[in-house]
């Protein structure tokens, strides 16, 4: 087993090298979208993506979400993106062959109201239908119950916790620094006692990836003196103002951001100003204003599409890009949402952040702020805001629909 990760780990390494040699690792703007070398990038990506995880993935994956799509637009969205999910509902994944797995309760509720969802599945092969015990509202409502304790602060069995999170499982895992009887006892008299909870042993701390490199565009470095430089996300608008998102850690409350001098830009560049829209607990997002002399562009030098104006709803399973200025492009499979992940690496002041997606991309310094999108139909999942020390293959991206939501933006 051991022995096939690390030959996954050396194929999507190979995979990143292969894409910085073709793609040349360097985001511009562009004003002419080419809609063949479009498709030509979309055909390596898919290749690649098969080549890490396996034949037929990527198109397993695309037709998968495809039906998630169908599925979510009847159970209905917020004005944020979130899923309306029944209560019969439990956790959607996608296996390792990229085809969807949906769990649902039986219930008198699924019974009087699953004929709607099976009409959706009829003909679809790539689709398998699990029992299980909770919904996917019972395991968020867990989640909000572990939020409010948290934030409380004064509960002796809350100060164990490194973090929480949803998987595959269609339970709620609560990683503990101390993984023991006694403590696992500890937290159920004093936090909850539900057999929603699983318990498990923090895998290594996670830290912010902060540099001291700079650039403009999807995924490339903006700075903010002296704040080590972090990567552009994606581009939105606040109260009929164009902008776009970064990562809250490598701004300051009210700060003007630059893109810094290079040979091809040989002079610093005021591209916007934070204007408080800046939330480093919760989200670790910043919303910037940009001048009226910026363009945001969602291509590249290539002319071809980096992001759709869409949220893409994280999926366990199913496999994301992101882009940042250190480590250019890269993808991972999506392995736990929900997640609670707290940050303590000085000279950074310490901060938490809720509901955060964690991946398998890998990640250096500077790429923080950087965006996250679905290698199927490139719909934005969020931005980077941090990995873990121990695992270069564990990475963390805030959700578009948590951030949109704490800043009122729109996509565009």
């Amino acid at each position: 087993m051991e022995s096939g990760r690390k030959k996954r780990k050396f194929k999507i390494l190979v995979a990143l090298l292969v894409v910085f040699s073709i793609f040349g690792g360097v985001f511009a703007f562009a004003t002419q979208y080419d809609r063949e070398a479009d498709a030509r990038y979309q055909a390596e990506i898919d290749r690649m993506i098969d080549d890490a995880f396996g034949e037929g993935f990527s198109e397993n994956q695309r037709r998968s979400l495809e039906v998630l799509d169908r599925i979510h637009e009847m159970f209905g969205k917020d004005d944020y993106g979130f899923v309306n999910y029944p209560n019969y509902y439990g956790v959607e994944s996608l296996d390792s062959r990229g085809n969807l797995v949906i769990r649902v309760v039986d219930s008198d509720l699924w019974r009087r109201e699953g004929e709607k969802l099976k009409s959706i599945l009829t003909g679809e092969i790539n689709v398998s239908i699990e029992i299980v015990s909770y919904s996917y509202n019972e395991l968020l409502e867990i989640i909000e119950f572990l939020k409010f304790k948290f934030l409380e602060g004064e509960n002796f069995g809350i100060e164990n916790v490194a973090s929480w999170g949803i998987g595959a499982d269609n339970r709620v895992s609560v990683y503990l620094q101390e993984l023991s009887e006694e403590r696992i006892r500890e937290f159920k008299n004093n936090v909850i006692n539900t057999p929603i909870i699983i318990f498990k042993e923090m895998y290594g701390e996670f830290s912010r990836d902060t540099s001291s490199m700079i650039t403009t565009w999807p995924g490339s470095q903006i700075v903010e003196s002296p704040i080590p430089p972090t990567s552009l996300g994606y581009r939105a608008r606040r109260n009929g103002v164009n902008g776009f998102v970064t990562t809250a850690h490598g701004v300051s409350l009210h700060g003007l951001i630059q893109r810094m001098p290079s040979a091809a830009h040989p002079a610093w560049v005021d591209l916007g100003d934070v204007f408080g829209a800046r939330s480093l607990n919760d989200v670790d997002a910043a919303f910037i204003t940009t001048r009226s002399n910026i363009i945001n562009s969602n291509l590249n030098s290539n002319n071809t599409l980096v992001y759709y104006p869409v949220m893409f709803t994280s999926i366990i399973g199913s496999v994301v890009e992101a882009i940042g200025f250190t480590s250019g492009w890269r993808f991972g499979a999506i392995t736990d949402v929900g997640k609670m992940v707290q940050f303590n690496d000085p000279p950074l002041p310490s901060s938490y952040v809720f509901d955060v997606v964690i991946t398998s991309c890998v990640s250096q310094g500077g790429d923080s702020g950087g965006i996250v999108y679905s290698s199927s139909n490139r719909n934005i999942a969020g931005i980077h805001v941090g990995s873990t020390k121990a695992h270069p293959f564990i990475s963390i991206y805030s959700t578009v629909q948590n951030i949109n939501r704490k800043f009122n933006l729109t996509l565009y």
